[in-house]
């Protein structure tokens, strides 16, 4: 790592000029990030530039009383943010996508029959604000929307149909056990 001293005035209003002298470790930095998680090196250097030039707008040298090196708050704040970046992304990517529960169409038409009569049994046991979140639901309206339309919180709704897919799960158990 280079040590070095710039003014407060370099760092706020020549950021790039920095850059080209902090440039080399910032490589080497990434280069070891993108090893360890195997990530794409490239895209892990444009972040580190994000967070350079973040940690310049940010960097106050006397921070609480005491005197801060620029050199070593940067360095430290660039790897903090991309093993942060770099541990986000491996989680996002070993994530698995949504699974549907029910068919989501615009066209209730395209169902087939025993979807139809699946979905019409479990709505049936719902109350009518849940069987109404469901249905705006599976027309494909967003959340967001659906708290819009109902007049109630995003959030609200998020547990609402969790609770009505819950409570629908149930009657799809309790319906095979009598098989």
């Amino acid at each position: 790592m280079r040590l070095f001293k710039p003014t407060l005035d370099e760092i706020k209003n020549h950021p790039n000029d920095i850059w080209n002298l902090v440039e080399p470790d910032i490589k080497t930095m990434t280069g070891y990030v993108a090893r360890q998680k195997g990530l794409d090196r490239d895209e892990l250097y444009q972040q580190a530039y994000l967070y350079f030039r973040s940690a310049c707008e940010k960097f106050e040298p006397n921070y609480q009383g005491k005197d801060i090196p620029f050199d070593r708050y940067m360095y430290k704040n660039v790897w903090m943010n991309l093993r942060a970046y770099a541990q986000s992304y491996h989680f996002k990517r070993k994530r698995e996508p949504a699974k549907e529960v029910f068919p989501r169409t615009d066209d209730e038409a395209e169902w087939n029959v025993e979807e139809r009569e699946t979905v019409a049994r479990c709505i049936s046991v719902l109350d009518d604000k849940y069987a109404t979140i469901v249905r705006l639901w599976m027309k494909g309206y967003k959340q967001t929307e659906i708290a819009d339309i109902i007049g109630l919180s995003q959030s609200r709704i998020c547990v609402l149909l969790q609770k009505a897919f819950r409570k629908m799960r149930e009657v799809g158990r309790d319906e095979e056990e009598e098989i």
